[in-house]
Formats: structure tokens, C-alpha cells, sequence
């Protein structure tokens, strides 16, 4: 790979993981971005700390450290990382920058403490898909339209499940850059492997925007291409669309949603209802007065925070009102850059005047950890997924709320009507398309760049716990470190760390012998299965490939991932050392215990549990995997 990218969930395991494995500094660019825990709100100053541990990484191993409410992780890549006929791996399930000819790979922590020990990434030769596209999208349809449109196409039949996408074809050349960008990044929801798009010279222009004309490559099929399958799009077909609870796929237009309210939302419900423990999902109340109501809108990330669909957004709200009612609108801009010319060509003030709220750069609202809706309310967000509960709410708690996805054209034009589900082609807008000038300064100012620069001294820092706890284990973190540090092979094998895993659940001790909850008991009791890359032989759903058939119905719903994130505490060994094991579990688990904020991690940030076997002078690392 040419570099790689984590998040702040996920960073810190990455690279102790590779520190206990012996890495003495970091072998290629690895960007540390700040976008997911941004708020410091759970387990007190965790966060911060974590974020004040990679600032700390990238000086000792030479990293590239982008501070909170700079970027979402995806678009300071795109900005700055990507390149033609480059490979880019991250432990985000949404790396994907094809559309500017860089094939990029979402995995697991693992796989990136792997690239970090000079380790080979393997995988079989992947099956290759095109999606050949033709034709111009009509105005008021966007990159979610389409992007969702082909997630309900071909989810569940399995149709592109870790194969490459590769988007060809006339249609293309209609489509500007950030347009290509947004769609994308969808293409995870298909559990593809990976994606790659025909460049040209809007790909071209966008380098040469961002200060990087060197990097374009002109990348194309050559003049026979063999594809292992082809999906055909017509971009003037498209309409607006929405994906109701719980995924991506599990798409209608907007108008015939809104041809069938009763009997969709009452379907939807229900369905979504025999799969929640605890609170249940209320959707027939939000049709009333002849029209489909929603509570909130949210545009955001690296889907919908992209400067052409804020400024699309805005062209809609101009001069209009989101009104004083429940229904309210926020949106996140992907980096600042992108907000900075926001504030400059006036955009930011249209939708500020509209009672639209402008957020920090911030991947929130994609997982939960952002403007929750209320228990009960109907949410339409141009975000990447709507999986239960993922926008926060607690069904084994009696908490559930409901996400849409939608384009960030038809959330803007519902919006204006005061939160009336409304597709943006029922409007007559004049779209503007501004053009964008970036400013490199304000990363320049802002971003420590570190990158052949290791400085071997410098100190990584200590997560803060409470004082009696320091003082009580402080021998206890002691040896756990030096054995993990002394013994780096066994500590190889058992150190992974899980895609998107979030600390506050990932950190809680669990006794021996004891499974460790996978995602269905952690997210409310419900069965999904992430998009990503999966086994054939451990995925939890049987698919057939083959070619889509006209007007073939797709059933949508949650798929069961039996396996996802489940975990099991290690065999104990012979009788004759039962007890002794027993001791030394027992402590171990009390050295993970700390006051009720939540359990102590392990010397120096090391989020793993840790069994000391004195007769072995080996470490046993629990790790936990999480799918989202």
C-alpha cells in the first residue's frame, strides 16, 4: 500500500499492536485523523487523551496527525492522500476513493498492524464487476440517489460481495468529481472489496484544485475488457430515493413511498420490529394530515458533507425556512477547508438564515455519537448507513428511533417544508454549482506531518485514571508492559483489533470462560451483518451470484452475522494449574477495574485484556472484533 488511514476508535489498539510486535517506526504514510470520538463525553477525558496519544505516535514513529474538527478521516484522503494508480488501507469500513483512481481497502486493525510490521496483505485475485453508466441525472437528483439505488440493486443478492466495482461507461463524464466521490464511498453498503473509476480530466481538475496536478493518472479500460459481470445504470432513470430503517439497501422512490405511506411505513415497521428486543420502532405516526413527517435531517460525513451538496442544499433553502416546529436540520461539512469556502461564497449564512445549524467537521451522525434523535422520532440523514440503533438510541433500554437514508437535495427541499418528506424533483431550484478553491494553508497551519521523521525519544503518553487506581496497579501495568514488550511474538499472534470497535464497549473486562458479547447483544439485541469484507465461509447469509433479472424483487432486512464480534475466553489448561490460573485471572480482571467511569486500559493505551501465566512468561490477549 501507499499509505494508510485510522480513525480515532481504532488508531490506538493499531498501533500497539505493532509497538508490542517490535515496530520501531511507522514504514509508509499513516494518517491519524480525529473524526469519530470528537466529543469528549464518554469515560471523561478518554477521548482527548487518545487524540494527545497520536499526536504523541506520529512525533516517535513519523505519522501524519490531523487535530479534531479538521476532517473526517475520508475527505482529508481525498484531499491529500489519494493518487492515480495508488492503494490506500484503512481500518475504516468506508475507505474508498476509486473515483480518483485509487483503489482503497477498508479492513480490520489487524490487517494494518501487518503493513506497519512490513507484513504482506493476502487475499485471492478479487472478481471484478463494471457498472456501466449512462446518461445525465436530472436535476435534483444526487449522488445518494444513485449510490442507493444500486445498494438496493445488488445487497442482497450478493451480486458484487468482495469483488471490485469498477464504474465505466459514457454516463461518467456528466458527473463532476465530488458527485463521483459521494457515490463512491457507498459502495461498502454492496460489500464489495474495492473500487476503482475511469479518470478524466474533472479528475484531472480536481488535483490541480488541491495542488497536486502530479498525481492524476488517466486510468481506463482497455479496448477489450473482460468483467466477471456488468450492472447497467441509466443516470436519467434515477429518481429520488429513500432507504427506510434498517439498511441501506432497503430502498423506494420517494414517490411511491409516498404513493403507499400506510402499508410501507406499517411494512417497514413491523419488520423491523421482530428483530428489536426492548423498545419498538413506531413509524405508522409519522403519516398524518395526508403526508409523511420526519423529526430531523441531517447532512454529513463523507457521503453528505461535500462541498457540492451543502451548496446544493443551500440553493434549496435560500430564502426559506426549516420552521419553528420539532423538525430539525444540521450540517457537518466533511473538512474545514470545505467550510472555509462555504463561509466565503456565502453558502454557510443561506442555510444558517434558513435555520439550518452548521456543525464541526465530525463523523458523528454516521454512528451514533451525534445529534441522537429523540425516542420515537423519524430521522432522513445523508449519511453512510442507517443500521439499528447506530444513530444512538437503546432498544434494550427502551430507547428507538428510526433512520432514513436520503439524498441531501431531497432533505434540504424537506426542510423547507417544515419536515414534509419531500424529493427534491418536486421543486423548481436553480442550482448554482459554485466553484471550489481550496486552501492547502489551513491543513499547512494545523496538521503535523511527520512522515520521515521518526523521533525514536519521544515519550507516548499515559491514558489518565484516578489516582488510587495508579497507585494500587501501578506495579501490575509495569509487568504487563515489559512482558508484552519482552515477548513480542507471542504478543503478535493474539494482538487484532476490530474494525470501527468502539472503547467505551470494547474495554469492559469479561470473566473467564465467558463468551464476550458480540454485536447482536451490544447493539439492542439486533442481528446485522457489516458491510465489508467478509469469508465466503463465514458470512452469515448464503448469496448466488449471477446477473440481476428484471424486475426480480429483493427482499431487505438485517442480515444475521452469527460469528461477527463474538469471542470466546481461551481453554483453560490442566487441572494441576487450575488454581494458580484462577489467581492470576482474577487479579488480571481487577487490574482492568477502575471506578464506575469505566475499567483502567493497560499501560500505555494498550486496549487488550492481559493474562499473566507466571509458569509461561507469555501474554494472553482477549481481543475483541467488532462488525459494523
Amino acid at each position: 500500500f501507499d499509505s494508510m488511514t485510522s480513525h480515532d476508535i481504532t488508531y490506538v489498539g493499531i498501533i500497539q499492536t505493532a509497538r508490542a510486535s517490535g515496530m520501531k517506526q511507522f514504514p509508509l504514510p499513516y494518517v491519524l485523523t480525529n473524526c469519530h470520538n470528537s466529543l469528549c463525553a464518554v469515560g471523561g477525558t478518554i477521548n482527548e487523551d487518545d487524540h494527545k496519544f497520536a499526536l504523541s505516535a506520529a512525533h516517535k514513529y513519523g505519522g501524519i496527525y490531523v487535530p479534531t474538527n479538521m476532517a473526517n478521516i475520508h475527505s482529508y484522503n481525498r484531499e491529500t492522500m489519494a493518487g492515480g494508480g495508488k492503494m490506500i488501507l484503512g481500518s475504516d469500513s468506508h475507505t474508498r476513493y476509486g473515483a480518483l483512481g485509487t483503489m482503497a481497502v477498508g479492513e480490520g486493525g489487524g490487517e494494518l498492524a501487518k503493513q506497519l510490521l512490513g507484513r504482506t496483505y493476502d487475499f485471492a485475485r478479487p472478481q471484478v464487476i463494471a457498472i456501466y453508466l449512462t446518461g445525465k441525472p436530472r436535476p435534483g437528483i444526487g449522488p445518494h440517489d444513485v449510490a442507493l439505488s444500486i445498494c438496493g440493486a445488488v445487497y442482497k443478492k450478493g451480486y458484487v460481495k468482495n469483488k471490485v466495482m469498477e464504474f465505466v461507461g459514457p454516463g461518467i463524464a456528466g458527473l463532476p468529481i465530488e458527485y463521483r466521490n459521494a457515490i463512491d464511498v457507498m459502495t461498502t453498503e454492496t460489500t464489495c472489496w474495492s473500487s476503482i473509476w475511469v479518470t478524466d480530466e474533472e479528475t484531472q481538475r480536481y488535483y490541480t484544485i488541491h495542488g497536486r496536478p502530479q498525481d492524476f493518472k488517466k486510468l481506463q479500460p482497455a479496448e477489450v475488457a473482460y468483467y466477471d459481470g456488468c450492472v447497467y445504470i441509466d443516470l436519467s432513470t434515477i429518481e429520488s430515493t429513500i432507504a427506510m430503517p434498517m439498511h441501506p439497501s432497503n430502498t423506494y422512490t420517494i414517490h411511491e413511498l409516498q404513493a403507499n405511506a400506510a402499508d410501507i411505513l406499517h411494512a417497514v415497521q413491523e419488520e423491523a420490529n421482530k428483530q428489536i428486543k426492548g423498545a419498538k420502532m413506531n413509524l405508522d405516526s409519522k403519516f398524518h394530515d395526508g403526508a409523511i413527517w420526519v423529526d430531523q435531517g441531517e447532512i454529513a460525513g463523507c457521503a453528505g458533507g461535500t462541498f457540492d451538496n451543502i451548496c446544493a442544499a443551500a440553493d434549496i433553502l435560500r430564502g426559506q425556512s426549516c420552521g419553528n416546529g420539532a423538525f430539525t436540520l444540521s450540517i457537518y461539512p466533511g473538512s474545514m477547508p470545505a467550510l472555509s469556502e462555504l463561509l466565503k461564497n456565502g453558502r454557510a449564512n443561506d442555510l444558517v438564515n434558513a435555520g439550518a445549524i452548521m456543525r464541526e467537521c465530525f463523523c458523528g451522525p454516521c454512528f451514533g455519537a451525534g445529534d441522537c434523535p429523540a425516542n420515537g422520532e423519524f430521522s432522513i440523514r445523508h449519511t453512510t448507513r442507517n443500521f439499528p440503533n447506530r444513530e444512538g438510541s437503546k432498544p434494550g433500554e427502551g430507547q428507538m428511533s428510526s433512520v432514513a437514508l436520503m439524498d441531501a437535495r431531497s432533505i434540504a427541499a424537506t426542510a423547507a417544508n417544515g419536515g414534509k418528506l419531500t424529493a427534491a424533483t418536486d421543486l423548481d431550484v436553480e442550482y448554482t454549482n459554485p466553484e471550489y478553491h481550496y486552501n492547502a494553508s489551513l491543513y499547512e497551519k494545523r496538521v503535523y506531518n511527520g512522515w520521515g521523521h521518526a523521533g525514536p525519544d519521544a515519550e507516548l503518553p499515559l491514558r489518565q485514571t484516578g489516582p488510587d487506581v495508579q497507585r494500587q496497579h501501578a506495579h501490575h501495568r509495569d509487568a504487563a508492559e515489559q512482558t508484552l514488550l519482552q515477548h513480542p511474538h507471542g504478543a503478535r499472534c493474539g494482538l487484532l483489533c476490530g474494525l470501527e470497535q468502539e472503547q467505551h464497549v470494547s474495554c469492559q473486562p469479561v470473566p473467564p470462560g465467558r463468551k464476550q458479547a458480540g454485536c447482536a447483544e451490544q447493539g439492542g439485541h439486533m442481528d446485522i451483518m457489516s458491510a465489508g469484507v467478509h469469508d465466503a465461509g463465514n458470512a452469515g447469509g448464503k448469496f448466488r451470484s449471477g446477473a440481476l433479472r428484471d424486475r426480480q424483487g429483493i427482499q431487505i432486512g438485517a442480515q444475521a452475522d452469527g460469528r461477527a464480534g463474538q469471542g470466546t475466553a481461551q481453554e483453560r489448561g490442566s487441572a494441576g494449574r487450575q488454581t494458580e490460573r484462577d489467581r492470576l485471572e482474577a487479579e488480571s480482571l481487577q487490574l482492568l477495574a477502575d471506578e464506575p467511569g469505566g475499567p483502567v486500559l493497560l499501560p500505555r493505551k494498550l486496549r487488550v485484556f492481559v493474562e499473566l501465566r507466571a509458569e509461561l512468561l507469555q501474554v494472553r490477549l482477549q481481543c475483541r472484533i467488532f462488525g459494523r
